[in-house]
């Protein structure tokens, strides 16, 4: 983990970015205020959906307390934790998507509706 220079010109210092260099965050530039958030703001329903308790309750158990502990962990590690299945692993990565710390996954473009072109008044089409 690398840490930017980020002295101003008056000799103030700004809000440290922390460059991710492995995981499943790597390559992404994160403040130090969001690399330490604590795992609990992106599961916050810990008290009401089991998904997220099961989820708390493994991370925790892995010694996981901030987001940053996450991201710097890579996908079969992640996936190596007791007690996170399939389906954990999914939505763990889709809260860390919805709260920007992942890049939302390219929308699927085959889906679009078909674009109809019309040819121009004057040109030769195929059905004249």
């Amino acid at each position: 983990m690398a840490k930017e220079n980020t002295e101003g010109k008056e000799g103030v210092l700004r809000e440290i970015k922390v460059l991710n260099e492995q995981g499943i965050g790597a390559g992404r530039a994160y403040s130090e205020k969001e690399f330490q958030t604590p795992i609990r703001g992106i599961l916050p329903n810990i008290y009401k959906n089991a998904q997220d308790t099961r989820l708390f309750i493994a991370l925790f158990n892995a010694r996981m307390d901030y987001v940053g502990d996450i991201l710097e962990r890579s996908e079969t590690d992640l996936r190596a934790i007791w007690g996170i299945s399939e389906n954990s692993y999914k939505y763990l990565i889709k809260r860390l998507q919805e709260f920007d710390y992942l890049p939302k996954p390219e929308e699927d473009k085959s889906l679009e509706e078909p674009k109809i072109f019309r040819a121009e008044e004057g040109a030769i089409t195929l059905f004249d």
